[in-house]
Order: structure tokens, then C-alpha cells, then sequence
């Protein structure tokens, strides 16, 4: 595999490239693409998100849905984890949002169709995806919206759950209001590549105490995609202080 110098995107903790799978005897050009997830196991550990990659490796070995990001394979090689996914050629809905600034009903229609689908997926596996947003819809060369990004997965909790501290990475828009209003332990911004919708609003991991992680939250999730792919802008615009203090949600 041949892993090319061109990013496709950069997170907290690892750096997104493209690849190829070099065919001997096949012209270069018709070589398959792939999207190559790359961590320094080092800064994994120091940032404690080492068993959170483990277990996003391992759920994705276990899902196989047409509307899910496809794995491929994964590795080690001199301190760094690569994790070899499917490409989409298209990039994700919040590149598109951002070009277009709102789309068609029929589009956004199709487009949560096909995430929600996804989404029943992983929630057959008894997991919550926990960080549904556009820039985790991707749109393969066919033009099918694909659920992406694992990392923040968590599993089920029910009510009667011990409390546990988690970690969820993303934007406060996209938070439900049980997990707004839990207690906060720890509220830290992270180092990303990726501009919301919001000049002012940070990518964020948040690490909030909770006992009640269910699928509702994804969907929740999912209707605050939908608003904004019709309307252009999420529903509202939740603060840092407003998130701190558990004082509510600011309406944009």
C-alpha cells in the first residue's frame, strides 16, 4: 500500500490520508483508493484514547451495512496505528453544506435515510455512535451518504447503569439535552483541522458523567443534521459557558 502525502482531514489525535493498493501489472491510475486513519500510538496513550481506538477497530470489524464507512484492515508499523478504511470520493456533508449552504428536501431526505439506516445498524450491535454530524456523512463515488468515524462510540447504558465518566467529541449543537444536563467532569478544547458552521464555536471533547447512553441520542443527533441541511444552520448555538453552567440551550 502506497500512503500519499494528501490529507484528507486532521483530528485531535490522528491525520486522515489517501492511499493506494498498489496492483502490480495494473496501471497506476486505476489502482483503488482508500482513506488511511493514522495515530501515534504514544499520543493515543498520553491522551487516553488508546482502548477508545481498540474498540472503534473492533466494532467496525463487526458491522457490514452499505451505509456504513466500510474497515478494510488494520496495522502497526514504527509506533503508529493505521487504520485502512473505505474512501469516499465525494467528501462529507458538512463540505457540501458548505458549498451550498442548505439542500434540496429530497436530498436531505435521502441523506438522513440512508444515516439512520446506519445507525439502526450499530445499534443492533448494541452500541451508540455519540458524535453524528456532518462532517461524519461521507458520499461515496455512487452518491450514497455513509456513517463514519467510530471513535466516540459507547455502548448501551441503561437507567440503572453505574454512572461513568465518557468521552464525546464533537459540537455542543449536536448534544442531546439528557447529556447537556448531566454533570460535566472535565470540558477541554482539542487541536482540529475542522471549521463548523459557527466562526466562534470550537471542535470539542467533552467528559460528562452519565448512566443513561441510549440510541435516542444519535437521533437526536440525526434530526439536528436534518435542520441544518434545510435551513443551513443548526437549531441553535449551546456555548461554552451555557454547556458549563447547564443553563440551557441558546436558540440561534
Amino acid at each position: 500500500m502506497c500512503i500519499r502525502d494528501r490529507h484528507l482531514g486532521v483530528g485531535a489525535v490522528a491525520v486522515v490520508r489517501s492511499a493506494l493498493a498498489i496492483q502490480p501489472g495494473v496501471p497506476q491510475s486505476q489502482w483503488i483508493e482508500y482513506a488511511v486513519k493514522v495515530m501515534q500510538v504514544e499520543k493515543l496513550q498520553e491522551a487516553r484514547f488508546e482502548s477508545q481506538v481498540r474498540q472503534e477497530i473492533e466494532l467496525m470489524q463487526r458491522m457490514n451495512h452499505e451505509n456504513v464507512m466500510a474497515y478494510i484492515q488494520h496495522f502497526e508499523h514504527d509506533g503508529r496505528l493505521f487504520l485502512v478504511l473505505e474512501f469516499c470520493e465525494r467528501g462529507d456533508v458538512h463540505g457540501i453544506l458548505a458549498k451550498l449552504g442548505s439542500v434540496n428536501v429530497e436530498w436531505a431526505r435521502y441523506a438522513v435515510a440512508c444515516v439512520g439506516a446506519a445507525l439502526q445498524h450499530v445499534h443492533s450491535l448494541k452500541m451508540v455512535h455519540f458524535d453524528v454530524k456532518p462532517e461524519n456523512m461521507l458520499v461515496n463515488k455512487e452518491g450514497a451518504v455513509l456513517l463514519g468515524d467510530f471513535g466516540s462510540c459507547q455502548a448501551i447504558r441503561h437507567q440503572d447503569s453505574p454512572s461513568a465518566s465518557v468521552l464525546l467529541t464533537g459540537t455542543a449543537e449536536y448534544v442531546s439535552p439528557e447529556l447537556a444536563t448531566d454533570a460535566l467532569q472535565r470540558y477541554t478544547t482539542t487541536t482540529t483541522a475542522t471549521v463548523d458552521n459557527n466562526d466562534d464555536n470550537d471542535n470539542e471533547t467533552l467528559r460528562v458523567s452519565c448512566s443513561l447512553i441510549q440510541p435516542a441520542v444519535d437521533f437526536w443527533a440525526l434530526g439536528c443534521v436534518l435542520y441544518q441541511l434545510l435551513v443551513g444552520t443548526t437549531p441553535w448555538h449551546l456555548t461554552r459557558a451555557q454547556f458549563e453552567s447547564q443553563s440551557g440551550i441558546e436558540a440561534t
